[in-house]
């Protein structure tokens, strides 16, 4: 029996409950898209846990081209959490999406810049307006000082 699914539902599961009590911290509207999320998050994991003990699927090998998209994805990804700390949500994000959507295959670019800009200024509406978190400092803004 591969116990891929169970274990992988374990790991989600346990990082979801970590952000999901991390979130606690936040003031009580900004904690609530986190926690909904993450909460959305565990119930999908528990239910993959328990759907990969009762129907176990052996599912299909991974090859070098998925690997390497793996790969590139995962490095993305760590470069874009380095990336926001120093240039801003924003600046990091702009980048980030279309150039991760590209590895992954899409090729459609002006899907790629719509959907980067739909999603952002949805994104920044979200937690400026609506939950009253302040994003990143925009580290291109530092170029032009208020006087």
């Amino acid at each position: 029996m591969a116990l891929r699914d169970p274990l992988i539902g374990i790991v989600v599961f346990l990082l979801s409950a970590g952000i999901f009590l991390m979130a606690r911290q936040y003031p009580a509207d900004a904690a609530l898209f986190p926690q909904l999320i993450t909460g959305i998050m565990m119930l999908v994991s528990l239910i993959m846990i328990v759907r990969g003990f009762v129907r176990p699927s052996r599912g299909e090998p991974i090859d070098r081209e998925g690997a390497t998209r793996l790969a590139v994805v995962v490095g993305l990804t760590i470069a874009y959490v380095g990336a926001v700390a120093n240039l801003g949500y924003v600046t990091a994000s702009i980048f980030f999406i279309p150039v991760t959507a590209y590895a992954l295959g899409s090729r459609r670019y002006l899907t790629l810049a719509l959907t980067t800009a739909i999603f952002l200024g949805v994104l920044v509406y979200l937690f400026v307006f609506v939950f009253q978190v302040q994003l990143p400092q925009e580290a291109i803004f530092q170029l032009f000082p208020r006087n």
